[in-house]
């Protein structure tokens, strides 16, 4: 089981007609099972469903979780290099935004670290795409 729990970028893209479809056509084209965001709460949308707050779209997943960061937000000893990455058989992808840093990792949540050669702003369905690869490619 695939489960994606993401954040709208805030004030960056039109979310309908951008945003919502970078996620989307990543989510079907590697059949994710569930798919949960994070309202900006200025639109709602049937799918994927959405949630007020991180904690509550975490609440409603099952599963191991695994959270994606940019370099640097979390000491180094805590993270894993995406390339090392073993996925659960019953993940739980995590994906903040360029803005928010994801503050429900629990002790035993697996944080990924995604490196650039340089400074990068790591956008949430980018990064889904290259994980959701990796995870095939694994398989």
């Amino acid at each position: 089981m695939i489960t994606v729990v993401g954040v709208w970028e805030p004030n960056w893209m039109e979310t309908v007609r951008t945003e919502l479809r970078l996620w989307k056509q990543t989510i079907q084209a590697f059949e994710v099972d569930v798919w949960h965001m994070v309202s900006k709460g200025d639109v709602i949308y049937s799918n994927p469903i959405q949630f007020p707050t991180i904690g509550e779209a975490l609440a409603a997943t099952t599963g191991t979780r695994v959270f994606f960061i940019a370099p640097g937000r979390m000491p180094a000893e805590r993270t894993v290099n995406w390339k090392d990455l073993v996925h659960p058989e019953d993940a739980v992808y995590v994906f903040g935004s360029s803005f928010e840093n994801l503050v429900d990792v629990a002790g035993d949540d697996i944080v990924c670290e995604i490196r650039t050669p340089g400074p990068a702003t790591m956008f949430g369905p980018v990064v889904l795409g290259i994980i959701l690869a990796d995870r095939l490619a694994k398989a």
